[in-house]
Parts: structure tokens; sequence; C-alpha cells
């Protein structure tokens, strides 16, 4: 497969979720759609109450797995792309988070990957410190996204009441 025409979206990766990512275990990467970096992941059409909100779209992640010319990499083909936004089930908030000096509505992104197109950096004889210990993933065929309207995902986080006494 010719990767040069591909819309790569780089990013920088820990050792054990390359790993995960590299041997299929993990098919799920996201990241914090911050606002100095938010023009990276999202776009919006609209305004005011008609404002929707999209991903941007990318063929594939180039994922790096540390800073050195030398760095394990990898480029991975993004099957789909979720943009999800956290809130509080008892009040149907959007949960804040620290941003700065104030606070944001938390928002992710989660990439939905597919196969491993090429690598770098990575020998044969690549030596595997976490594969076959993923503890979670959030797999396509587990997702709980269903993203018709074409805007984003709503996530309900449920914060247990705090006993009294």
């Amino acid at each position: 497969m010719d990767t040069k025409n591909l819309k790569k979206q780089t990013l920088f990766i820990s050792r054990d979720n390359f790993e995960y990512i590299l041997t299929g275990e993990q098919k799920t990467e996201h990241r914090d759609i911050l606002p100095s970096v938010e023009k990276r992941y999202i776009y919006t059409e609209g305004e005011g109450e008609n404002m929707k909100v999209y991903p941007v779209k990318y063929d594939a992640l180039y994922l790096i797995n540390g800073r050195r010319k030398d760095s394990p990499r990898m480029l991975v083909e993004i099957e789909s792309a979720d943009l999800v936004a956290f809130m509080n089930e008892k009040t149907d908030e959007p949960l804040m988070v620290p941003y700065g000096d104030g606070m944001i509505e938390d928002w992710q992104i989660w990439y939905h990957l597919g196969k491993v197109l090429e690598t770098e950096n990575v020998p044969e004889d690549f030596e595997f410190k976490y594969a076959g210990k993923a503890t979670y993933d959030y797999g396509m065929d587990d997702s709980p996204f269903n993203n018709e309207n074409g805007t984003f995902n709503l996530i309900y986080i449920n914060f247990e009441d705090e006993e009294e006494g």
C-alpha cells in the first residue's frame, strides 16, 4: 500500500500503548481535546445552536514511542473517529476539568484503529515488555457510540452519592 499520500496525525505514545497497538491488543487510541490543540482534532460548521462539531479526517496515525531519532514508530490505519463529551449523569451537565487558570468541558477524540501499515525502528527481536497484559480496550465491537447525528457522543459519568456521616 502506498502510504505517502495518506493524511496522517502524528502522536507521541507510551511504550505500553505502543506495544498493545503493535500486537493488536489495543484497537482505540484517544486524546484530550484541549484549546491549545483542538484544531488538530476538530472543526465546526454553523454557529450558535446550529453549530456542529466534527472530527478532522485522518487516514492514519503516525505513532512515536519516544523523542529520539531512533525511537520506535508505526503508521496505523484509522477506521473511524469519535468525539466524546463526558457528562455528569446526575446533572446532565458537561464534566469540567482544570485548564490553565480556569475550567473547560472534558472532550476527547477516540481513534478506532485498523491494521498497522508500517513500522520503523522496530527490530525483529523487539523486546515486548507489556504485550499480552492489556487490561482494557474500547474496540469497534464494544463501542457504545452511535455517531449518526454527525456531531459528538456523550459518555455519562455516574458520581456516587457521598455518604454523610
